[in-house]
């Protein structure tokens, strides 16, 4: 098995920057932020200088753009995982659940 090349380097640095031990956190553990992208079962999200995906799938299955879009202010609460923080809980700016009829 060769070295890993520079991009694919570069390419995993870049994923697991995103969220961080300094990523800013709120009082009860969760992240903050604004969403600037929407996918079916994932989102990111901006918090403070931090962008972080965020897979919702286990929150939203794959119905996140019926709840959410750009522009929300939310509170997501998770685990990061290798490559994404994967939300078990995420709340409006209300402190509301989403995803939720």
């Amino acid at each position: 098995m060769g070295k890993p090349t520079v991009c694919a380097v570069a390419a995993a640095a870049f994923l697991l920057a995103g969220c961080t031990s300094s990523t800013p956190r709120n009082a009860e553990g969760g992240m903050e932020g604004v969403v600037e992208r929407v996918r079916s079962d994932a989102l990111s999200l901006r918090v403070g200088e931090d962008m972080i995906r965020v897979d919702t799938w286990a929150v939203c299955g794959d119905e996140t753009a019926r709840y959410i879009s750009v522009g929300d202010q939310l509170t997501v609460f998770g685990h990061r995982d290798v490559i994404t923080y994967d939300a078990t809980r995420i709340l409006d700016s209300n402190g509301e659940p989403v995803c939720r009829d």
